[in-house]
């Protein structure tokens, strides 16, 4: 018997072990097994989530910064610089982004400007009541299907008439944004971030919106 890992198994297996690592060793770089990424991973791909249930807009300043224009920083450096432990306020962010020597202009727009944007723009929500602040991903042309990176809720994507639910809240057909711009036209930004969602809005995000946390309908 062969001892292996702590347990005992027979020299006929632990042959076909070896073989079997010496197989994975010997694959060629494009056949390597690749590592399955989790619902999770790809929930959080390239999002700041928040930590608080007040840091929102914080974690919304710090994936446009860090995802986009590749500053390193994070929610809790955002909150550092506010320092504010409760909710921010467009004033806030705004302060935020100036202290990287970014600037940051807020506006109200319909949601065909708000679709033809070609960078991130963070947008205030409501939703079930409470402020949300949430950042616009990318825009597909040929349905208007929002890509949104929350900092709650993760990457997920709604349908245009979903997101003016929460963004339109005073039914005027407009509503509010915060636009980071960097110091330089020329400032490198990071591939990727941007995005054209591919595929159609789940019905588990849609419920996500639809429902609150005691099952009740919104």
């Amino acid at each position: 018997m062969v001892m292996l890992g702590g347990a005992y198994c027979s020299p006929l297996i632990a042959q076909h072990l070896g073989d079997l690592h010496s197989y994975k060793r010997d694959l060629p770089q494009h056949e390597q097994p690749q590592k399955i990424r989790t619902w999770n991973d790809l929930r959080s791909d390239r999002v700041e989530l928040q930590q608080h249930d007040y840091s929102c807009g914080s974690a919304a300043v710090a994936t446009v910064l860090r995802e986009f224009y590749g500053v390193q920083t994070s929610e809790t450096e955002i909150l550092d610089r506010i320092g504010k432990p409760f909710a921010a306020t467009y004033a806030d962010l705004v302060h935020a982004a100036e202290t990287y020597g970014f600037k940051a202009f807020g506006y109200r727009m319909p949601l065909s400007d708000l679709l033809k944007l070609k960078i991130p723009a963070i947008v205030h929500l409501h939703h079930f009541g409470r402020g949300h602040f949430s950042v616009v991903r990318g825009v597909r042309p040929s349905d208007g299907l929002i890509a949104l990176a929350d900092p709650s809720w993760g990457n997920l994507r709604l349908l245009p008439h979903q997101l003016m639910r929460m963004w339109d809240v005073e039914g005027k057909g407009w509503g509010r944004v915060l636009i980071i711009v960097p110091p330089d036209r020329r400032w490198p930004v990071l591939p990727g971030f941007v995005q054209r969602p591919e595929e159609p809005a789940s019905a588990y995000e849609t419920l996500r919106f639809l429902v609150d946390d005691s099952g009740r309908w919104r």
